[in-house]
């Protein structure tokens, strides 16, 4: 007899929290199975993903974890509308030998008096909940309804924040799969960008992405620095006088400098300006992609690198991305270097101030 799990939801998108709940679940059941459920129609929001696009990114998400499963059940029902009830007795009919629970969020404990036959459901099956953070879960409800706790540290990511351009605690290959299919905040980003160059924008937040989850950083920092990749070209687009003018009224000390650079003080305007941006690490990295400077975070960093060594370059990056992955300082230092002879090879100035210093700084 196994223990089987189900986890419904509207995964809209699927996100490292999500995989964290179920495996923490499926080791508390003694390696148990647990089955993804993403619903149709999600009932209390308006969905911004097709239905099959949520499927897919459930199942590239889950498609390393052997006891994870994808379930298209819900999906694929004709009923009008489907309940977590209706998916219980599914599971009861192909599943009649083994032990069958339900997982939920904290947050969604708070709100099980609303769910469709509340009493039934839980005489029907085994409720599981893991607390959220910043959500005090309702003890009455607890009793009321028979949960039982996964033991857990308690984690906030979520999906409102990854549709809202605010955190992107996603698998790789959901995250990939945003990039690739336009989804979420990336309409409005797009609207902003020749295509072209949104392809280039792409290339490098996917490349940043990479970099930094290879190099352990928090995921704070790979929050700021996916939106940083996302805007780091975002005046491109626009013509020299209104660039002049941004550059002007946020980084005048800087006006002067070759216009060939100011997009990136610019650009770093605009997302304060037109998105709200008022992170100083993701301004700062926008800013200086071009050029560098010295005392650059990790972020800026990354965002340097991976500016200049995206797969549309045309060039043979492997050996700095090779660096990059094994040591980020190391690689991040073999880049200005090779930049430096790029220059050189190619009679390319870079007497500007800021890339003087970055490269005096660092190459010392």
């Amino acid at each position: 007899m196994r223990n089987i799990i189900i986890f419904g939801g509207a995964f809209d998108p699927i996100h490292n929290t999500h995989i964290n709940m179920a495996k923490k679940a499926c080791a508390f059941l003694n390696n148990a199975l647990v089955y993804f459920v993403p619903t149709r129609t999600p009932r209390w929001k308006i969905s911004e993903a097709t239905a099959s696009q949520r499927l897919k990114m459930v199942e590239l998400a889950i498609q390393k974890e052997k006891k994870f499963k994808l379930c298209d059940y819900e999906i694929k029902s004709k009923r009008k509308t489907n309940y977590t009830l209706d998916t219980v007795k599914y599971f009861k009919k192909i599943f009649p030998k083994d032990n069958l629970y339900f997982l939920i969020g904290g947050d969604q404990v708070n709100q099980f008096d609303n769910w469709y036959k509340p009493i039934e459901l839980s005489n029907s099956i085994q409720l599981l909940y893991i607390e959220r953070k910043n959500v005090f879960v309702d003890q009455n409800l607890i009793k009321k309804y028979h949960f039982k706790k996964i033991p857990s540290s308690r984690e906030d990511s979520s999906s409102t924040n990854i549709r809202n351009f605010e955190s992107i605690n996603v698998p790789t290959e959901t995250f990939n799969f945003i990039l690739d299919n336009n989804l979420y905040f990336l309409k409005n980003i797009k609207s902003f960008y020749e295509e072209k160059r949104y392809e280039h924008v792409k290339r490098v937040t996917k490349l940043a992405y990479e970099i930094a989850v290879v190099n352990n950083l928090k995921e704070s920092d790979i929050n700021k620095l996916f939106i940083a990749s996302l805007l780091h070209d975002i005046a491109k687009k626009f013509d020299i006088n209104k660039i002049k003018k941004l550059t002007k009224k946020y980084f005048p000390k800087y006006v002067s400098l070759n216009k060939e650079i100011l997009h990136q003080f610019a650009g770093a305007a605009i997302a304060k300006e037109k998105f709200g941006i008022k992170n100083k690490e993701i301004l700062n990295a926008i800013s200086y992609h071009t050029t560098g400077r010295k005392n650059m975070s990790k972020i800026e960093k990354i965002l340097y690198c991976a500016d200049k060594i995206e797969p549309g370059r045309g060039f043979d990056n492997s050996k700095f991305i090779r660096k990059l992955k094994s040591n980020l300082e190391e690689g991040f230092l073999y880049t200005l270097k090779e930049n430096i002879k790029y220059f050189k090879k190619n009679k390319i100035a870079f007497n500007n101030c800021l890339t003087e210093q970055c490269m005096n700084y660092f190459l010392k």
